[in-house]
């Protein structure tokens, strides 16, 4: 049967072979050997070619052999972080690095390195990999990409916790490339600016010129949000509000990604087809093109913005040149570009869920906007934006439930306002840029987009006020995720080919799904868990139904504060609302019985009741379980001289730092 997606049949292979070098691991022997038999392939394929024998048999099974292997080989090259050049295999007393990513905040900048050289007093050594650095903003004002550093910090692999829901941030960062992060203290740094004139400079001072814009004409949370949607600084923005926006469902308004380039898009496309009508589709495209990229590089050339300008790049000559399939193999074709550059973009969730939602818009909102004949012309484009909104979000729903554990319940409200705000916020932001400098103009621009701005703020803020705005708690498995997409594909196959009887008996395994489902999340609710989990500060977690509250055991005031965004991911895992009780050395605090937790008046230990397990407290609030098998948790302080001192004694020891989380019910 002819495919109109022939780009399809090019990336799935390429796919396959990059979650297979997932899957297996690192193995130098195996990469050595498929390029060789890459190159044997390719000798068969054009002996075929040439000779014309079994011609479009050979080619096709040698293409799809060859395209599993490129994937595979790809991938296993692009696993730097083992390479005898990576500089955390070469030791020395300082490090150079240049600024690749600069994230503002309050006390660390969070910077990406990219590191050159590995000092040992006058000798340098050429080295290669990336490193995840937190730089204390003592050290410079406006750190930014282009400068370079020479310090000297404690480099450690970048490890997951353990503790339950957390972000996966080992993966993460392996996928940028990243194994290995620091803290890096203002005495131990020298900072070396970038050159005003040379390389991308021109991005730099160009960020540098609309921030000082924006900051000149606007304040506050108008400030923070416009640093934030324009150029992806959310250093600025309330905790608060940020919980506000992702209980509606439009956090990824925060993140410069494809949202953002996407609206560029139609709003240079509306313009030049305005204004510029007799322009050839060539030099549309260019300008398309020329601008798109010029605003990656204002935002850094981050991954992502990087990522989705590609991806709109090959939309926009899909859009120009060709019709809607077009338009979903250009996606198609960005996708397999994309990979073939940075096969680890593969396992990235803004590289899933960008995909995901313009394959959902491509595919269904033509069919959900069909199913509803509207003659009113108002209610008609009302319509047309809730198609889009509901087609991106089918296509994204189960991978954003899976990795977040959360689901806004009114995203068809908040993404109907969202493309409402989100087009002229960031049409006014542009004028407020080019106009800001003009007297009086630019203040009225300014006071226009304040106003927009705190519209959106009031919209989200009642958006994630209303009653039952975020079902939390949902746990999916892999398997659960398949049989979604299975789902919507049968859906999308019955819809194109118009077989009422295979869409009824899809939507009938969908409600027997959400049924399982509901069931299955109703009953986690009810039951009772209780963690020590792996944190600076010794904590532990007790859940029993719907009642949860987080243990401290600390001296230091700020210890609750600090503990605030694993708490939120408690929260969201279990979904439950969290209280905290922090427990000191110095005060005498009895428990409530509520929980079963008895402490005693010198805080030497805890006895949780219900599983008669004692907790023994020492000077540092490290915690130590007994029970009948004689098991030690070591907290995060306990040396290792006091560990191997108890390993010693023939007794099981389980160490937080090492282990993760321990679950005790």
């Amino acid at each position: 049967m002819k495919t109109y997606y022939p780009i399809l049949k090019l990336l799935l292979p390429l796919i396959l072979g990059i979650v297979v070098s997932d899957w297996t691991g690192r193995h130098y022997a195996v990469t050595y050997f498929v390029g060789p038999l890459l190159i044997v392939i390719l000798i068969i394929l054009v002996i075929a070619f040439v000779t014309k024998s079994y011609r479009e048999e050979v080619f096709s099974f040698l293409t799809y052999t060859g395209l599993v292997l490129i994937g595979f080989f790809i991938h296993q090259s692009g696993r730097a972080n083992r390479l005898p050049d990576h500089f955390s295999e070469i030791e020395g007393e300082f490090l150079v690095g240049e600024l690749l990513a600069v994230q503002p905040a309050k006390s660390t900048d969070k910077c990406e390195l990219e590191i050159l050289k590995v000092m040992t007093g006058d000798i340098g050594y050429t080295v290669t990999g990336k490193l995840l650095a937190y730089i204390d903003t003592n050290a410079a004002s406006m750190l930014k990409a282009g400068d370079q550093v020479l310090f000297s910090s404690e480099i450690h692999p970048i490890e997951n916790t353990g503790n339950p829901g957390e972000f996966n941030a080992k993966r993460y960062w392996a996928n940028q490339g990243i194994f290995h992060q620091t803290y890096i203290h203002a005495d131990f740094i020298q900072v070396y600016r970038a050159s005003e004139y040379g390389g991308f400079a021109i991005f730099s001072r160009l960020n540098t010129s609309i921030q000082r814009v924006l900051e000149s004409h606007l304040d506050g949370d108008a400030l923070a949000l416009a640093k934030g949607i324009l150029l992806g600084d959310k250093s600025s923005i309330r905790t608060d509000l940020r919980d506000a926006f992702s209980g509606a469902g439009a956090m990824h308004l925060l993140a410069v990604s494809g949202l953002h380039v996407g609206i560029f898009l139609v709003l240079l496309q509306w313009v030049i087809r305005t204004f510029f009508r007799y322009l050839p589709k060539w030099a549309e495209l260019t300008v398309l093109l020329l601008i798109l990229w010029t605003y990656a590089g204002i935002t850094g050339f981050s991954a992502s913005v990087n990522r989705s300008v590609l991806m709109f790049s090959f939309v926009a000559i899909g859009m120009l040149y060709g019709k809607q399939q077009n338009s979903i193999n250009s996606l198609l074709a960005s996708a397999f570009v994309l990979l073939l550059i940075a096969p680890e973009f593969l396992f990235d969730i803004g590289f899933q869920l960008s995909y995901l939602a313009m394959l959902g818009i491509f595919l269904f909102s033509g069919s959900i906007e069909n199913a509803v004949y509207l003659r009113n012309s108002f209610l008609h484009k009302v319509w047309q934006g809730t198609s889009v909104a509901l087609a991106a979000q089918l296509g994204t729903f189960p991978l954003t439930m899976y990795y977040f554990n959360q689901f806004p319940n009114y995203f068809l409200l908040t993404n109907l306002g969202l493309m409402i705000f989100s087009g002229i916020l960031l049409g006014v932001a542009l004028g407020l840029i080019v106009t800001g400098p003009i007297p009086f103009v630019g203040s009225f621009i300014a006071l226009l987009l304040t106003a927009i701005i705190y519209g959106l703020v009031y919209f989200i803020e009642w958006i994630s006020g209303l009653p039952f705005a975020l079902t939390r708690g949902i746990q999916l498995e892999i398997w659960e995720i398949i049989v979604m997409y299975a789902i919507l594909g049968v859906l999308f196959f019955a819809l194109a080919n118009k077989q009422k009887n295979v869409l009824k008996t899809a939507l009938g395994i969908a409600v027997l799904l959400f049924v399982f489902e509901t069931v299955k999340w109703f009953d986690r609710r009810e039951d009772s868990d209780m963690f020590i989990l792996n944190h600076p500060t010794p904590m532990m977690f007790v859940r029993k139904g719907v009642h949860s509250e987080i243990i401290l055991f600390s001296n230091w005031e700020k210890a609750e504060e600090k503990a605030q965004f694993l708490i939120r991911s408690l929260e969201n895992y279990f979904g439950v609302n969290i209280s905290t009780r922090l427990i000191r050395q110095n005060q005498f605090i009895l428990t409530e019985a509520s929980l079963g937790l008895k402490v005693n008046k010198d805080k030497s230990y805890i006895h949780f009741e219900e599983l008669d397990y004692w907790f023994v407290l020492n000077d540092y609030f490290d915690i130590n379980l007994l029970t009948a098998e004689s098991k030690v948790i070591a907290g995060n302080r306990v040396s290792e001289k006091k560990i191997n001192l108890i390993r010693s004694q023939s007794v099981n020891v389980l160490v937080l730092k090492e282990s993760g989380a321990i679950r005790l019910l």
